[in-house]
């Protein structure tokens, strides 16, 4: 959040602003604003309709909630309500796991497949590793993947057991991989630096998600629009840019965030805490809410610095507090 500050608006004046337009198209998806939903754990942690009450939040605001791998309801149940279907995916050790896991997901009806590339093992989270929650929220245990030992793993965290089955080897060669095996549009989640999001492109991705997966994998990793914006520098270098969509997480509390990420370079943004927050606070009209509050702030940015469409939103609209003269 504190990276989010150092960015400052330039507004632009005297401009007709009486009619604003929020639309965008995501993969070819066309939705009401660039305010999506992130993939995030158990739903039901916050409140007892979990993913479907977001879902149903997703389809009243015309947005995209990408599903997370790890959900309190099945992703077929899922499916059935949620109009734009993205799903998160974490992939295995064992690859045939990860292979089914992506039939099924296309099966239920996803389009798009947003992997997770940035959680080869779980950070080291204290806090988690003191709840040592092994189990969802309707008590059942979280499916274990790779049988090991009980005891040892009696002293995890949530993160670590759960990682626990995920690859360790996981190396460029899985894109050409799940695209042999999937029609479905390809997303990789977890993006930090200029040259990854590079091979990314050239590995023929559709979308490159820029994330520290809430600030709770590498400690000292910058501000996510940081790294936003030295990739966007760097694709624009190479002319990569137009090949690939670019989206943001981390940090977005105010509209005000969501139109620096986009000046700095990003097609959408997505939130995960302000969802479940909004979701613990009300369900699915408490999701709705605090979206609507996002979507407000965001159209006021909009009109005072003089944009009427996001196509409008450039890095004209912004500088940093460094490049500010020193008196």
């Amino acid at each position: 959040m504190k990276a989010f500050k150092r960015y400052r608006i330039l507004p632009r004046v005297l401009v007709d602003v009486s009619k604003v337009n929020t639309e965008v198209s995501l993969l070819g998806e066309k939705i009401s604003m660039p305010i999506c939903i992130a993939p995030a754990a158990y739903h039901k942690y916050a409140n007892h309709e979990g993913e479907i009450g977001t879902s149903k939040a997703a389809n009243e605001l015309d947005t995209i909630f990408c599903v997370s791998n790890i959900s309190s309801v099945s992703q077929s149940e899922i499916a059935k309500v949620l109009k734009n279907k993205w799903k998160q995916l974490y992939v295995m050790s064992n690859l045939s796991i990860t292979e089914k896991a992506i039939k099924n997901i296309e099966r239920a009806g996803y389009t798009v497949l947003v992997i997770t590339v940035d959680m080869t093992t779980a950070g080291i989270r204290e806090l988690d590793m003191i709840g040592k929650s092994h189990q969802s929220p309707d008590n059942k245990i979280i499916p274990d993947q790779n049988a090991g030992d009980s005891k040892k793993k009696s002293k995890m965290g949530t993160g670590q057991y759960i990682s626990a089955s995920f690859s360790t080897s996981l190396c460029w060669d899985i894109i050409p991989w799940i695209k042999e095996r999937t029609n479905m549009k390809l997303v990789v989640k977890g993006i930090h630096r200029a040259d990854d999001a590079v091979k990314a492109v050239k590995a023929g991705v559709d979308g490159i998600y820029v994330s520290n997966h809430g600030g709770r994998q590498v400690e000292s990793t910058p501000g996510t629009i940081d790294m936003l914006a030295l990739i966007m520098e760097r694709l624009r270098k190479e002319g990569l840019e137009k090949k690939v969509e670019v989206y943001v997480d981390g940090g977005i509390r105010r509209g005000s965030d969501i139109f620096k990420a986009m000046a700095v370079g990003a097609k959408a943004v997505f939130c995960g805490r302000p969802a479940l927050w909004g979701l613990g606070a009300g369900g699915k009209e408490g999701v709705v809410k605090a979206f609507e509050l996002l979507k407000r702030e965001f159209v006021n940015t909009m009109m005072l610095a003089g944009c009427t469409d996001p196509s409008q939103i450039s890095r004209e609209h912004i500088m940093t507090r460094d490049s500010l003269p020193k008196f």
